[in-house]
């Protein structure tokens, strides 16, 4: 039998691309020289094409496997460092290209309801990115532009005096965050508008593929309660911004009257078209390609159908459409409400929409084959809010795509396949609580997370541990793969301001690639960051080593983790519970918080002696939780504070604030 080191590159990269761990790659480069001239770097390249379908970081393979192993790792433990995202003192306004002082917005009764929208594009190698984050606050988009190579290296160079930085008088509105990432911030002001009368409804970013200059502009579709639907471009290096309107009057009346704008989409294609609801009544179809370059003139719908919302007993009922989103470039779904097909989807075609869906989905398990009223039974009316589509792979979602997700009335998400005669192919859903879903964001194609109407609550789930969707009931067993996080802040001493009790209004995850997800709450921006801080070797991503990586103590040489982690003292501390707790009885009983110690608290890293996804950890007379980052504990071991609580998430004047915006 030949050996090992025999076999020609082919065959050893198609046996290392089915080995499971890192480790397997690094044996055998350790067998002999042939086999570690093999693995470095062909060996990496073949395990990170086939464990995480990664082909396009060839050159860095190595650095990418630590990377992603890394985050896959995180996740698994639950290890996270959450901040607000906080606009500087000062921006850039982009209109103007002046720097103004960022305020607030103050008009509306009660916060501002943010829509998010991020991507982020590998430039060649795993640390080197940009990633681009927006979102609505009132009349104004907020944009971020962060960039974690060259502007990076030569920021972090000028402020440790090593060149001479011409942009230091610019520091106001750019710098470097807690991972050393160069941020630069602009907001664009809606021209005559008013705070909570023209407040932005949703808002998407094109892709750099779907624009003419990706590298020197980006561009932002918004929409607002008052009828306004818009993309804007912004020429970063012209300090030009230019704002281009569609139409969205209803012609049938007169004099034509706009619409409101409530939800958006832009599809994937390289000449993306722009779906919107409009009046909470009709989808319209607009094209970007052939917009038309004049700023005074509006372009006009392409195509437009009203979905009719049937009732089982009686005429259609005057529900609205709450959302919609490309699953494909062809395919656009729908979630209304209230009525028992509350999602209908419709096919693009070379004219404009068809007239008809290409499906409607009774989502009532008692109804058979989907007919209402088969066997005597009433079907139920309900609500479906989000809908996403489910990405292939690491690479996103195709052109092709098929299945899609949606978030209902009843706190239930359910998964949908249109090449499946049933309605649902599986449930998602949380026996502690059923308050609607309000937003819901995909995170690779094997982990999706949904956004809450109530506590300001995320709960994550597992696509591959579904419920049986004719199960009588969601009861099964124990799976810590799901879990819910409270996003409320446990404390707000150390925090200059607390955010009330909201729903989460919208998810943003930039890529698959990213270790950050980005939460919309009444009013504020929560980035949650999945790194753990005793990890000695973390994501490359965050703590370059070129750039300095983590801080570490002059005496002992050990990373002082409170310095490297949170340098500004404005990480969070929240709690969570994972929804496999639960008694027999199905009511939640069982259910055990666990919340997160402040940095500073936790001192002993993974290389001193506490164990990570092992068994429990004691620091400081404190026991741990087995299988999850040390930050967390049981929340029955945390001091009392001096109103006799050991744990408060932060709720406001208001329970549930904010949900008469669903219905």
């Amino acid at each position: 039998m030949a050996a090992l080191s025999a076999l020609p590159n082919e065959l050893l990269s198609l046996i290392t691309s089915h080995l499971d761990h890192p480790r397997d790659v690094l044996n055998i480069a350790l067998c002999n020289r042939r086999l570690h001239h093999f693995v470095h770097p062909d060996g990496w390249k073949a395990f990170l094409r086939g464990r995480f379908f990664v082909t396009k970081l060839d050159n860095d393979a190595k650095t990418a496997v630590h990377g992603l192993t890394t985050l896959h790792r995180n996740w698994d433990s639950k290890a996270l460092v959450a901040r607000f995202v906080d606009p500087p003192q000062h921006l850039i306004s982009l209109n103007s290209w002046e720097k103004t002082k960022w305020i607030d917005p103050r008009g509306q009764t009660m916060g501002y309801q943010p829509t998010i929208d991020s991507y982020d594009e590998l430039r060649g190698t795993w640390t080197d990115r940009k990633e681009v984050l927006a979102w609505s606050a009132g009349t104004q988009v907020v944009l971020r532009i962060k960039d974690t190579g060259s502007k990076a290296d030569a920021y972090s160079k000028s402020e440790r005096g090593e060149v001479e930085d011409e942009q230091r008088e610019r520091t106001v509105t750019c710098g470097l965050d807690a991972f050393k990432h160069f941020n630069m911030w602009y907001t664009y002001k809606i021209p005559d508008s008013a705070e909570g009368i023209d407040d932005i409804t949703d808002m998407k970013l094109l892709r750099p593929h779907q624009r003419n200059n990706p590298a020197t502009s980006e561009q932002a579709v918004f929409s607002t309660a008052s009828g306004r639907l818009s993309i804007i471009t912004a020429d970063l290096d012209s300090h030009i911004t230019r704002e281009q309107h569609f139409s969205t009057h209803d012609q049938s009346v007169e004099p034509p009257k706009r619409r409101s704008v409530e939800s958006l989409s832009v599809s994937f294609d390289n000449e993306p078209l722009i779906a919107a609801a409009l009046g909470d009544v009709s989808l319209a179809l607009y094209s970007v390609k052939h917009f038309p370059s004049d700023d005074a003139s509006s372009q006009e719908i392409l195509s437009e159908v009203a979905p009719i919302m049937p009732s089982p007993t009686g005429p259609p009922l005057p529900g609205r459409i709450w959302s919609c989103n490309f699953i494909s470039n062809s395919n656009v779904a729908l979630g209304l409400g209230p009525t028992y097909e509350p999602i209908q989807v419709y096919t693009v075609t070379p004219t404009g929409f068809h007239p008809t869906p290409l499906r409607r989905f009774n989502i009532d398990p008692k109804s058979e084959s989907g007919n209402a009223g088969s066997g005597g039974y009433v079907p139920r009316n309900t609500s479906i809010y989000p809908v996403i589509p489910v990405p292939d792979g690491v690479q996103g979602v195709t052109s092709t795509n098929n299945i899609f997700l949606s978030g209902g009335y009843d706190g239930i998400v359910r998964l949908h396949d249109l090449r499946s005669p049933q309605a649902v192919e599986a449930l998602y859903g949380d026996t502690s609580n059923h308050a609607p879903i309000y937003s819901l964001a995909s995170q690779g194609p094997h982990r999706f997370l949904a956004g809450s109407s109530i506590h300001s609550m995320l709960k994550i789930f597992d696509l591959r541990y579904p419920r049986t969707y004719h199960s009588p009931s969601f009861i099964n067993s124990s799976s810590s793969s799901n879990w819910n996080l409270f996003l409320n802040p446990r404390s707000s001493s150390s925090h200059r301001r607390r955010t009330p009790d909201s729903p989460t209004y919208s998810l943003s995850i930039p890529s698959a690639f990213s270790p950050t997800v980005y939460t919309g709450l009444e009013g504020t921006i929560q980035a949650l960051t999945f790194t753990s801080v005793v990890d000695e070797f973390p994501d490359p991503f965050l703590f370059p080593a070129h750039r300095g990586g983590m801080v570490r103590s002059q005496d002992s040489g050990r990373v002082d983790r409170k310095k490297t982690w949170d340098p500004t003292g404005d990480v969070l501390s929240l709690g969570m519970y994972e929804q496999g707790e639960i008694d027999g009885d199905g009511l939640g009983t069982g259910i055990r918080l666990r919340v997160q110690r402040e940095i500073e608290r936790v001192e002993t890293g993974r290389d001193g002696g506490a164990t990570t996804n092992g068994g429990a950890k004691k620091e400081n007379g404190v026991v741990g939780v087995s299988g999850l980052d040390e930050r967390w504990v049981d929340a029955k071991d945390e001091p009392i504070d001096d109103v006799g609580r050991r744990w408060a998430r932060g709720r406001g004047g208001m329970r549930g604030r904010g949900r008469t915006r669903r219905r």
